[in-house]
C-alpha cells in the first residue's frame, strides 16, 4: 500500500526516491561528511540565546488547516535566515540545494534558491505537530546532533509493505550527519522527546528561483 500524493507530472523526478517512500515520490538521505557539527551547534545556541522568549512561528502550515501559523511545541529555534548568517550554515545550505537538483527533471527548472533555513534545539517533552511547508518545492533536514533515543522524522501519509508484508509508516531515525530531502507539501512531524540530552537539527525549504521572487515580493 502506498499513498500517492501527486496527482499530475509536477516535473520532479520519481527515479530520485526511497525505495520505501509511497513508491513514485522523490526523497532522499545522504550522510554529509566534512561538516563541522560542534562549531553548528555552537552557533545555533548562540542564536537561540537571541530570540529567547520570542513566539516560536514559522512560515509553514499545520496539516490540513489551510493557511495559518504552524508552532513547535516546545523547542528554541533560531531565526528563519541561517544561510544569511555564517559561511558554515550557507556551505551547507548549497549542500542542500545541490541534491536538491537530482529531484527534478533537467529541463524542468533553471536554479533553486534558499528560501529559509532554521536551526532548532530540541529539550525534553519537545517536538512537532504533524505539518507541512506549503507550496515549497522541496524541504530538507540535517541532523547536528542526535543522542540515542531521540525521536525520529515521521511521515504519517507515507506507508509501505516490508518484505515480510507488513505495513508500516516511513519514520526516519536521526543520525547526526545525516540529511533528508522531501517533497514541502508533504506531511511530517516530530514526536515529543522522552530523552534529558538535547536534539539540534538545522532545517531549510528551496524553491524555485521565479517562486521565490513572488514570494520576496508578498513579504
Amino acid at each position: 500500500m502506498s499513498f500517492n500524493l501527486i496527482s499530475k507530472d509536477t516535473g520532479y523526478n520519481k527515479e530520485v526516491r526511497h525505495e520505501t517512500f509511497c513508491m513514485n515520490l522523490p526523497f532522499i538521505t545522504t550522510k554529509i561528511t566534512g561538516i563541522d557539527n560542534q562549531l553548528l551547534e555552537k552557533q545555533i545556541k548562540d542564536l537561540c540565546k537571541e530570540t529567547t522568549g520570542k513566539e516560536s512561528r514559522s512560515i509553514y502550515r499545520k496539516a490540513g488547516e489551510g493557511e495559518g501559523i504552524f508552532k513547535i511545541y516546545g523547542g528554541n529555534r533560531t531565526h528563519q535566515y541561517l544561510h544569511q548568517e555564517s559561511l558554515e550554515f550557507s556551505n551547507l545550505g548549497d549542500i542542500a540545494i545541490e541534491h536538491s537538483r537530482t529531484m527534478f527533471h533537467k529541463n524542468y527548472i533553471s536554479q533553486l534558491v534558499m528560501q529559509a533555513c532554521w536551526g532548532i534545539i530540541y529539550k525534553k517533552g519537545d517536538g512537532s505537530t504533524i505539518h507541512h511547508h506549503g507550496t515549497t518545492d522541496v524541504s530538507w533536514v540535517y541532523y547536528v546532533k542526535t543522542p540515542k533515543g531521540s525521536s525520529p522524522l515521521v511521515f504519517p501519509q507515507c506507508a509501505y509493505y516490508t518484505p515480510e508484508n507488513e505495513l508500516k509508516i516511513l519514520e526516519v531515525e536521526p543520525e547526526e550527519g545525516l540529511m533528508v530531502l522531501f517533497l514541502g507539501n508533504v506531511d511530517h512531524l516530530v514526536s515529543p522527546s522522552e530523552i534529558d540530552e538535547e536534539r539540534i537539527v538545522i532545517a531549510g525549504n528551496i524553491d524555485k528561483q521565479e517562486k521565490y521572487n513572488l514570494w520576496k515580493l508578498e513579504k
